[in-house]
C-alpha cells in the first residue's frame, strides 16, 4: 500500500497487512508483497492497522534478531513509527479513548523497541525519577511501565538492575511482578543475565512458580537466547527433576529457548540435544514441534533474507 491508500478503511487496511503476511508465509504470496503493505505506515495514525502490522513484526524481528541485517532493519522500522509516535506521545489524557489508549501503548512498545530517541529518553527519565524518589514511590503510568522498565534496563546497568529485582521482591501484585520479571530480561549486560538464571533456581530469590518466565523472557532476548540454550542444556537433570511431569511447564521452556532458531547449526544443536537426552520426559511433544518449527523457520529465512535485505536498502536510499 502507498500513502494514498489511507483513502481505504482502516479495518479494510488492517485485513490487507494480515492477509498479505499470511499468504507469504504459507508461501502463496511473494514476501515483497507483504512488505509494500506496511511502507505507508509512517502516515498511519489509526490503532487497528499498526496492531494487525505489529503482530506481523513479531515473528520477523525474531528471525532477524542474531542476523547481519538487524541493524538495517531495526533503523527502517525507527523511521516507520517515529511519526506516529510522537504525534501520538506516551502521555494519556484525560479525553483519551480506549481505543487510543491502545494505540498509544503499542506505539510506546514498538518505539522503546527500535531506539526512538524520544521514548527512550523519557523512559530512562521516568525510571530514574523512580529510583530517586526516596520513598521509591512509582508515578509510572501503569499502560507504558513494561516498555519503560525494559528501556531502562536495557540502556542501564547493574545499579538500575539490582534495583528493579529490589522492587520484584517487595511487590506483592501478581501482575507487576510477571512485568518486572520480564523487564529483567531485557538487559544486554550477558553476565547479568547469566546471574538471572541461576537465582531462578534459588526459590529465595524467585518464586519456583517463576522460573518458567525467567527462562522463557531470558530466550527471547538477542543477547540471551544462546544463553538460555547453555543453560538449559546445562540444567537439565535439574529442570527434568521439577517439570518432569509438568506437560505445560516444561513445554513452555522447550518452546522458548526454540522459537527464534532459524539455521541448520541450531537444527544441529536440537539434533545433538535429543541424541544426549532420549528420554524427554513431559517435553517430547514439544520438541519434536521445535524441530518442525525450527525447520520452517530455515526455510522461510532461506527464502526470504535476501528480499528482505533489498528492501531494507531501497527504503533506507530512498531517504
Amino acid at each position: 500500500m502507498a500513502n494514498g491508500s489511507l483513502v481505504i478503511h482502516t479495518i479494510n487496511r488492517a485485513q490487507i497487512i494480515n492477509d498479505a503476511w499470511s499468504l507469504s508465509k504459507a508461501s502463496e504470496l511473494n514476501f515483497l508483497t507483504a512488505l509494500r503493505t506496511i511502507e505507508y505506515l509512517g502516515n498511519e495514525d489509526e490503532y487497528v492497522p499498526w496492531q494487525a502490522a505489529s503482530y506481523q513484526f513479531t515473528y520477523v524481528s525474531r528471525m532477524l534478531m542474531m542476523s547481519s541485517i538487524y541493524g538495517k532493519y531495526s533503523n527502517v522500522m525507527k523511521s516507520l513509527i517515529g511519526n506516529p509516535f510522537n504525534t501520538v506521545g506516551m502521555n494519556a489524557s484525560v479525553t483519551e479513548s480506549h481505543t487510543r489508549k491502545m494505540f498509544r501503548i503499542l506505539l510506546t512498545n514498538q518505539a522503546c523497541t527500535y531506539n526512538v530517541e524520544t521514548c527512550v529518553t523519557t523512559a530512562k527519565s521516568l525510571f530514574k525519577a523512580w529510583m530517586d524518589d526516596s520513598s521509591h514511590v512509582n508515578r509510572i503510568d501503569p499502560d507504558i511501565k513494561q516498555a519503560v522498565y525494559c528501556t531502562a534496563i536495557s540502556e542501564g546497568g547493574a545499579e538500575e538492575w539490582d534495583f528493579l529485582y529490589s522492587q520484584y521482591k517487595s511487590s506483592n501484585n501478581a501482575a507487576e511482578k510477571k512485568r518486572i520479571l520480564y523487564a529483567l530480561s531485557c538487559t544486554k549486560q550477558t553476565w547479568i543475565l547469566s546471574k538471572y538464571l541461576l537465582m531462578s533456581l534459588d526459590p529465595k530469590e524467585i518464586r519456583g512458580q517463576d522460573i518458567v518466565y525467567v527462562i522463557s523472557y531470558v530466550a527471547e532476548q538477542s543477547a540471551g537466547r544462546d544463553i538460555a540454550w547453555n543453560f538449559v542444556n546445562d540444567k537439565w537433570d535439574y529442570l527434568i527433576q521439577q517439570f518432569g511431569q509438568g506437560q505445560f511447564s516444561f513445554s513452555g521452556i522447550i518452546r522458548a529457548i526454540s522459537v527464534t532458531l532459524n539455521t541448520e547449526y541450531n537444527m544441529d544443536q536440537l539434533l545433538q540435544f535429543q541424541r544426549s537426552h532420549p528420554d524427554l520426559s513431559s517435553g517430547r511433544q514439544a520438541f519434536t514441534q521445535a524441530l518442525e518449527s525450527t525447520e520452517t523457520n530455515i526455510r522461510w529465512m532461506r527464502e526470504n533474507l535476501h528480499i528482505i535485505s533489498d528492501w531494507l536498502d531501497s527504503r533506507i536510499n530512498a531517504r
